[in-house]
């Protein structure tokens, strides 16, 4: 670091995301945010009965069963209404995605960061959406590291994840973490954090990250990393030569896995589109209970058990498993790398997505957040395989592909 001078470094950040029209939505929100609670219990609770053996609370089952009925009744009675509803609720859940997406990550949408470093001491400076100032002064020695941090960006009324983004931190002595940029190219990113990384002479670290080169966070288990990559059948490497070749095999016990993160990701949807109609009927059963409760007459309850399904329910579960089926063919794709003393090259089955110079590679990474991916970083490029079933099967690759760079011999990690 040179004492002598001001050395300036510049960044933005996204600035917070308020919809002036989320207050005329609301009834649509609050119905989203219930049904997401509900899908999201409802799949907690199964995990715990069925595959961990754990009781649930009776509490909170019980606290859920009240409101599953009480907007079934609410539901029932608004059955004339309830295709028209779940029309306008899923275009005004697009359209919002759309704005806000947009918005967000529109260039006028950043507020800008800077770190002045001028002597001994650092002055980091954020400009806030009322325009005023925040600002912190330390010693440039209290840097302790540079992080970054893969995160989810989520904005408009309904909250939605709108994408994700790089977030480079100064973290300092005291654990404090400063944020200086953010940005959905990892490229500049780790740009960025390596040029921070040489004037404050600290390592750049990605958190949540496993690897044995630069970078990482932790170290790769290397014990339980080997045991399970040899029971890990479904990622295989084949050497011809000087090219060796590291891919994904589908499975029988993929499907499962494919099912479960079909469900995980994109089940709200069917969810939504079912338990919007479950609720009409159950709403019929209780209404219907009621009246023989009080009437003391058995007459219309066969109204309330009638369960057939009406042609717009019918569509709406056909483009809610269209969806789903499309999205599950996009991540069941077998993922290929070859790997020779030149060039390493990713493919997703028979299409060819990126390419890097073998000697280029800088670190391989797997990332436990915002989701489970492999990282590999090169000079001014990234590859990034996302699509493997399960962390066994991406500390898997890890492996093998650490042990490929290591044989071709251009690595300098291990040199």
């Amino acid at each position: 670091m040179s004492a002598s001078k001001s050395v300036t470094f510049r960044g933005e950040v996204f600035a917070p995301s308020h919809s002036g029209y989320a207050s005329l939505i609301l009834p649509f929100v609050a119905c989203k945010n219930f049904l997401q609670t509900l899908f999201r219990l409802t799949l907690g609770l199964l995990w715990s009965e069925l595959v961990e053996g754990k009781t649930a609370d009776p509490l909170l089952t019980w606290a859920g069963f009240f409101a599953f009925c009480t907007l079934s009744l609410i539901s029932y009675y608004g059955r004339a209404y309830a295709g028209f509803f779940l029309l306008i609720f899923f275009l005004l859940w697009f359209i919002d995605f759309q704005v806000a997406q947009r918005k967000v990550f529109s260039k006028g949408h950043r507020l800008p960061t800077t770190v002045e470093c001028r002597g001994e001491w650092a002055l980091w400076q954020r400009q806030i959406p009322d325009g005023r100032t925040e600002y912190i002064k330390f010693p440039t020695s209290q840097v302790a590291q540079i992080s970054l941090l893969r995160t989810q960006v989520r904005g408009g009324a309904f909250q939605g994840i709108l994408g994700t983004v790089w977030q480079v931190y100064l973290t300092l002595a005291d654990r404090s973490e400063w944020l200086l940029d953010e940005t959905w190219d990892t490229a500049v990113a780790f740009g960025k954090a390596n040029q921070l990384s040489d004037y404050f002479a600290v390592p750049a670290v990605v958190l949540a990250s496993e690897g044995d080169g630069k970078y990482a966070a932790e170290p790769l288990d290397l014990p339980n990393v080997i045991q399970n990559a040899q029971v890990c059948s479904t990622i295989r490497c084949q050497k011809s030569g000087q090219q060796w070749h590291i891919y994904s095999q589908w499975q029988a016990v993929s499907t499962w896995q494919l099912g479960g993160q079909i469900l995980s990701r994109f089940g709200f949807l069917l969810f939504a589109v079912i338990v919007a109609n479950l609720m009409i009927h159950f709403g019929g059963l209780l209404h219907f209970c009621g009246s023989v409760w009080f009437n003391r007459s058995a007459i219309g309850l066969g109204e309330g058990l009638n369960l057939s399904l009406r042609w717009q329910v019918i569509l709406e579960l056909a483009v809610a498993l269209s969806i789903m089926v499309y999205k599950g063919a996009q991540i069941s794709r077998e993922e290929h790398l070859y790997i020779t003393p030149d060039r390493l090259t990713f493919f997703l089955d028979t299409q060819q997505i990126d390419q890097v110079e073998t000697a280029a590679i800088d670190s391989v990474l797997f990332l436990t957040q915002p989701w489970p991916s492999l990282l590999i970083l090169a000079q001014d490029q990234a590859i990034e395989i996302r699509e493997l079933q399960n962390s066994s099967e991406f500390r898997a690759m890890v492996l093998q592909l650490n042990e490929a760079l290591t044989a071709v011999g251009t690595d300098s990690r291990w040199h």
